[in-house]
């Protein structure tokens, strides 16, 4: 059997509701769950350029051991190695020494600790708090930060629900890494 052009078009002409309704209403599901449905995310990105270990002496010494020659190395843990990182902004220290620190939000409206805004708590008092909901907000923070190595350069991003309050929580931990890497 050979169609024509005109038995195609005689298909189409009788399918033509059929035809436009289903990008329309695709569209309109498309254009509400957008506007309605969807929260927005706001992405903060911050890059830091940590000097990386220097293993060129170690890797001699590594080689010389294998020929049976001991060569003495001082491996000193250093804080600032980009391996560490990842973890640390991951640590449960890292994260209670975030919690104290204070966040204005559109959302809450008053300053709170970041605790507070993590858990959907309008409360400042963050002298009782229990060891699940610490776990809880240790979980989002953790959920929310992510950290990407790229030789030398590191790129610590922080993903929330208002855009100065992206900043604000990239910024602190920043100052928390800084801290550290001084102490």
């Amino acid at each position: 059997e050979f169609f024509s052009l005109t038995d195609i078009l005689l298909v189409f002409s009788e399918q033509l509701k059929l035809i436009l309704l289903i990008p329309f209403i695709t569209a309109f599901l498309a254009f509400t769950h957008a506007q309605f449905i969807k929260k927005p995310q706001y992405i903060s990105s911050v890059r830091i350029l940590v000097p990386g270990n220097q293993q060129g002496n170690s890797n001699l010494s590594g080689l010389a051991s294998q020929f049976g020659v001991g060569v003495a190395s001082s491996t000193a843990v250093d804080l600032s190695s980009p391996t560490l990182l990842p973890e640390l902004i991951k640590s449960r220290t890292f994260a209670e020494r975030l919690f104290n620190k204070v966040f204005t939000t559109q959302k809450f409206g008053e300053p709170l600790p970041l605790i507070s805004i993590l858990t959907n708590r309008n409360s400042n008092n963050i002298e009782n708090i229990d060891d699940e909901t610490v776990q809880k907000a240790m979980s989002i923070l953790n959920g929310k930060v992510s950290f990407k190595s790229e030789g030398e350069l590191s790129t610590i991003s922080v993903k929330t629900f208002e855009p100065v309050f992206a900043r604000d929580l990239n910024k602190a931990i920043l100052e928390e890494l800084q801290a550290l890497n001084r102490y």
